[in-house]
């Protein structure tokens, strides 16, 4: 339906030096979209830059980390769909259009994505492919958190992005749509970016991985042991077949081209 409203959700602490271009890349889109900042009280410039803005409604408060923050940013929104961009990704010009032919056939649409540096300049193309639920249960999180739009019908504040996880909250959430039977559509083009700098790295004790990744295997029936390696190894080979068969590391070599571009591409 074209008149249909995607809501951006941007969770935010100490990110002020990139909120900035998060902000430009939703104002400057072409479609309907309205963008909730939820930030967990920054004490750098974040405020300030959220103050002198009126496109985007937005809260600064202490959270209980980045899940909480998205869903109360869940609960300020309107729109009929949902976007997750993080305060250092940004979103690259007229993906409404892209994503609009889908609305009434799917439940969650995503595409590719593209790696920038700190500056924004391109470092490479990550291509995906169709959905599969071997790969999405046994590969990893499928489906990019800045090139990914959900219905909102499919979603609600309790237990969206699940509050006790760091490390895995997206493939936990992806993995949720997919046990409730989700319509997922897969486009074939770069839809956000990915900020790639120091500061996002995460650093997550091992004994926490393993109990985010346990968390996994129970709540979703992921199978451990023997199987679960054949599985795994089975998945890493399904996923590389997709790609080929889609064309999707050819679009890769084919935008490496272009590494060094400023893909910060609103304004003058």
């Amino acid at each position: 339906m074209a008149g249909e409203v995607v809501s951006v959700l941007t969770p935010s602490y100490q990110y002020g030096h990139f909120l900035a271009d998060a902000l430009a890349s939703v104002r400057s889109q072409a479609g309907r979209f309205e963008h909730v900042v939820v930030d967990g009280g920054s004490t750098d410039d974040t405020v300030g830059l959220l103050e002198n803005q009126s496109f985007a409604s937005w809260l600064s408060e202490s959270d209980r980390g980045q899940s909480d923050a998205l869903n109360k940013a869940l609960g300020l929104a309107s729109g009929d769909w949902i976007g997750w961009l993080n305060a250092d990704e940004f979103y690259l010009p007229s993906i409404y259009n892209v994503i609009q032919p889908h609305f009434e056939t799917a439940d969650v649409i995503y595409g590719d994505f593209v790696q920038v540096d700190a500056d924004g300049r391109l470092l490479e193309l990550v291509a995906g492919h169709s959905m599969s639920s071997t790969v999405m249960k046994y590969y990893g999180p499928l489906m990019p958190t800045c090139a990914t739009f959900i219905r909102r019908s499919l979603l609600t504040e309790r237990d969206s992005w699940h509050e006790e996880l760091r490390r895995v909250m997206d493939w936990d959430l992806w993995l949720k749509l997919l046990s409730r039977r989700a319509r997922f559509a897969y486009v074939g083009v770069p839809l956000g970016a990915f900020r790639i700098h120091d500061s996002n790295v995460t650093n997550v004790e091992r004994s926490r991985s393993a109990v985010e990744y346990r968390h996994l295997d129970t709540a979703y029936g992921r199978h451990v042991g023997a199987t679960g390696r054949v599985l795994r190894g089975w998945a890493h080979l399904e996923h590389a077949l997709r790609k080929v068969s889609n064309g999707a590391y050819i679009r890769e070599r084919i935008l490496a081209r272009q590494r060094g571009t400023d893909f910060r591409w609103w304004g003058d």
